[in-house]
Order: C-alpha cells, then structure tokens, then sequence
C-alpha cells in the first residue's frame, strides 16, 4: 500500500511538470487585411473559392483550408472536393449557403438562421463549436475543447474566417492546454 501511494505522488508532478501549452501561434495568409464591419447579411452576398489562400505559421508550416470543412464540419464528404460556394442572404435573418464541387454540381444546400445556427454581432457571423472529448481523427488532443469560427469579409471584400480553438486534455500521455488562432482568406469570384 505504501508503495502505491509512493507511485502515485512521485507520477503526479512529473506529470503536471511535463504539461505542454501552446498560446498564440496559428496562422494567417499573406497581406492579410481586417475584416469590414458590415450592417447586414445581404452585404456578405457572393460566391467565394472553396480553398483558402495560403497561410503561414510563425514556423514557416503552411495550410490551406476548405470552406466546406468550416461550414459543415461534421459532413467529411465536403471536406476537400468543394470548388466554390455560394451565400445568399434571405431577409434580414437567414443565409442560404451552396457547396458546388469541380464539376459544377450542387454537393450540399442548407439555410442557416440567425440565432439558431449563427450570431450576427459587430459585423461577423459567428459560430460556437465544443466538444466534451476531441472525436476528429486528425486532431490528437483528448479532452474538452471549444472552437469559435467568425465569418466575414475583409476590406477587399474577400472572405474572412478566423478560427480560435481553446482545448485542454491529453496529447498522447502527455497533459496538454492549446490556445490558437487562425486566419483565412476565401477569394470572392463573383458578387
């Protein structure tokens, strides 16, 4: 019995030593611009790439992202094969998205409502994801974790997405807190 409590206080701090915390980081595309403030949904009108511009991290690491994967991420089939995507607002409160794939045809249609599938506050769509145990196979972290997806424009009238993702839990035995934010660009193709 001695031993035991013996293990358990000598793993503990080791543990808790070895935690690992990321903060800031992230990423953002070249000439990356601030969002515009928009009054209304119609001014986010228009038909926007389906991949991000590049984006580069502190390190140099580089992604680009899908807007299908941001949109609707639990659809893994609209993760990567969605050429563009058009948003049109439908009066004041609704937003009516289309996924099209590189073959032209219509992957996915949803509208999405304003306080019920999004918040409109200061000029953004946001979306508030969490989860209580990470379930993404690419994503190595277990544990709680809360993703906030803003959506807008930039000042060039491109599409603007930041991705703030908070989580803490185990990164293989490891204790772990992450904090990190992400910037992308979705060029805007036709009004």
């Amino acid at each position: 019995m001695k031993m035991g409590c013996f293990s358990i206080f000598f793993i503990f701090p080791v543990l808790l030593s070895a935690c690992v915390i990321s903060r800031g980081g992230g990423f953002a595309p070249h000439n990356n611009i601030d969002f515009v403030s928009v009054k209304k949904l119609s001014e986010l009108d228009g038909v926007y790439r389906g991949i991000s511009d590049e984006s580069v991290g502190h390190s140099g690491g580089k992604i680009w992202e899908g807007i299908g994967k941001i949109i609707w991420p639990h659809d893994r089939t609209l993760h990567t094969n969605i050429a563009r995507v058009e948003i049109r607002a439908q009066g004041e409160d609704k937003l009516l998205v289309k996924a099209f794939d590189y073959k032209g045809l219509e992957r996915k249609q949803q509208v999405f409502v304003k306080c019920h599938d999004f918040d409109f506050t200061g000029g953004r769509i946001k979306f508030r994801r969490g989860n209580l145990v990470l379930q993404d196979h690419e994503d190595p972290l277990i544990g709680p974790d809360v993703t906030t997806v803003e959506m807008g424009i930039d000042k060039n009238r491109n599409g603007k997405v930041i991705i703030t993702f908070s989580g803490t839990g185990v990164f293989m035995i490891v204790p772990a807190a992450i904090n990190q934010t992400t910037e992308l660009r979705f060029q805007r193709i036709v009004e």
